[in-house]
């Protein structure tokens, strides 16, 4: 190898390693805000029923809330540890909450069907479990770009078995 290709290549190592914190950093940024959005929507509708009796049947929203909480606060601490396990157990979570929220819409779509009066609340408590899922969803892009910052692979849409691009 001629010397300017090692230079080249040495110059490529080292603007990868500069250049995937910056743009990973960027697009945690960009999550983190919308994260911001979906806390602050959320308790907004729970505020609506906080005189309201707990209906029987309990819905999958606090699960999906705890389990939202857990990802997003796990994520941050694999962004900065720069940890890609923890970053990959994120990712394995989220079909945890993809499943509790796919249990939410039917269950209440039932209620609503059920009882006409409890379309309003049902709808809201649809949008709470959206924003909650969201949260979530948020968690993994930020776990996805932990997993590219540290090991140059994109894992998006794919999970943490996604092989290393070459």
């Amino acid at each position: 190898m001629s010397g300017e290709t090692v230079r080249l290549l040495t110059g490529l190592a080292v603007a990868r390693r500069i250049t995937r914190p910056v743009a990973g950093s960027v697009l945690v940024s960009v999550d983190g805000e919308a994260v911001e959005t979906g806390w602050t929507l959320a308790p907004k509708g729970v505020v609506e029923f906080a005189d309201e009796p707990i209906t029987e049947g309990s819905t999958p929203i606090p699960k999906i809330a705890q389990a939202a909480h857990g990802m997003l606060h796990d994520a941050l601490d694999a962004f900065v540890a720069r940890d890609v396990a923890k970053a990959e157990d994120v990712l394995d979570r989220d079909k945890i909450v993809d499943a509790y929220y796919a249990q939410l819409f039917p269950e209440l779509v039932a209620r609503m069907m059920a009882d006409p009066k409890a379309v309003f609340r049902s709808t809201r408590l649809l949008s709470i479990g959206k924003y909650l899922e969201r949260i979530a969803d948020h968690a993994t892009n930020i776990a996805e770009m932990v997993v590219f910052m540290v090991r140059g692979d994109d894992v998006r849409h794919s999970g943490p078995s996604h092989p290393p691009n070459s």
